[in-house]
């Protein structure tokens, strides 16, 4: 029973929080996508605490030495799977997948 509480008491007052993609410091040109185009995709898990949080695109595509100028197509998703939704019933702790969708000259 005590188990029962502390669970609805977790699933009643864990917070939400927010995940921004920030594109400052990544320079790309605007350029509607193409469907035919042949995307690559990369995945990422972010997981906060506590507080809002932006993410630098440009060092994210750095950490995969990839760079802001060569992509020509992006767009990104983010995505809440089974595993993201248990870590985010922790009070103050969130967790998302961000998936970018690119094409790399």
């Amino acid at each position: 029973m005590k188990f029962f509480a502390i669970l609805l008491s977790l699933l009643l007052f864990s917070c939400t929080h927010t995940i921004k993609v920030n594109t400052k410091g990544c320079n790309t040109t605007g350029l509607y996508s193409e469907t035919s185009a042949n995307y690559l995709v990369l995945k990422k898990t972010i997981t906060t605490y506590g507080l809002s949080q932006d993410l630098s695109l440009e060092k994210l595509l750095e950490s995969r030495k990839l760079s802001c100028r060569k992509i020509k197509y992006i767009n990104y998703t983010w995505k809440q799977g089974p595993i993201d939704s248990l870590v985010s019933i922790l009070p103050f702790v969130n967790q998302k997948t961000l998936v970018l969708n690119y094409v790399y000259e």
